[in-house]
């Protein structure tokens, strides 16, 4: 505030976020010399910045002015002077002439965007629904990571962090909004092991199959086993002749998509043969 005249000589600089607000009180005049100028910087917004004027506000000749100015009495506007704000004057007149260029300040407008859960790589596409405060359409696009974008709809190409930001650059009501991300991760597929019980047997069984174990992911499972059998030909159990208990062990390493899958084991008892009767 001012207790008497306030005067811009040269150029002054007001610096904030968008929703910063600038309030100047004077007690009598505003006044702005020949080619002086007012410059926002930070995403200030001329629609946050206001004058208020106790008596009459002058500008200069060619001076950029930014704000509004709401004076007692009257505003006059030098010749070939800029304003990006409004001009009010209670009491007497708002004088122009003619060559100067007045724009009403953007309005400001903001963009709601929820945080984004993280996913698996084999997840179906999403959509998210970032939403502006203008009403306005918003725009996304993913600025880092694995996946693609179309409208609202993501697509996830590989496994790591995306970041997606939403834009709404205005219109001639609407001033830009700010960007905002948001950022997820992208983690391998789940994938598990199916593998059917097996019965069982005694020492003199001859070979015998069995449903060899299947992964969900649809990848090779691998097959280990111990104890008194060998397992050949993929899913043909020889048993060698000792009583005991087998032990088959499945399991999934994975890959660039899938987690390796949570070990699955089955076993069975091979006991003696029975006496032949004589």
């Amino acid at each position: 505030s001012a207790s008497g005249t306030f005067g811009i000589t040269g150029n002054l600089t007001l610096s904030g976020d968008a929703n910063a607000v600038f309030i100047f009180k004077m007690a009598t005049t505003l006044t702005t010399a020949a080619s002086s100028s007012i410059t926002l910087t930070g995403g200030a917004r001329a629609s946050n910045v206001f004058w208020q004027v106790g008596s009459s506000a002058t500008l200069g000749s060619s001076t950029t002015f930014k704000g509004n100015i709401l004076a007692l009495t009257a505003i006059t506007v030098g010749t070939s002077a800029t304003v990006e704000g409004r001009l009010l004057a209670r009491n007497s007149f708002v004088q122009l002439d003619g060559s100067n260029i007045i724009g009403v300040p953007l309005t400001a407008q903001s963009i709601t965007f929820a945080a984004v859960p993280d996913h698996g790589l084999c997840d179906v596409p999403f959509t998210v629904s970032p939403t502006s405060s203008s009403g306005l359409a918003v725009a996304l696009a993913v600025t880092s990571g694995p996946a693609t974008v179309s409208g609202n709809t993501v697509t996830l190409t590989g496994t790591g962090s995306v970041t997606l930001q939403a834009t709404q650059a205005g219109n001639g009501t609407f001033a830009s909004a700010v960007p905002v991300s948001r950022t997820f991760a992208v983690a391998t597929c789940a994938q598990t092991i199916t593998f059917a019980a097996i019965p069982s047997h005694t020492t003199c069984d001859i070979p015998f199959t069995f449903v060899y174990p299947l992964a969900s992911s649809g990848l090779a499972v691998t097959l280990a086993v111990s104890g008194p059998a060998t397992v050949s030909g993929g899913n043909v159990v020889t048993l060698t002749g000792a009583v005991g208990t087998v032990v088959l062990t499945a399991t999934q390493a994975g890959n660039a998509t899938f987690a390796p899958a949570p070990t699955v084991t089955q076993s069975f008892a091979v006991a003696a043969c029975a006496p032949v009767p004589t």
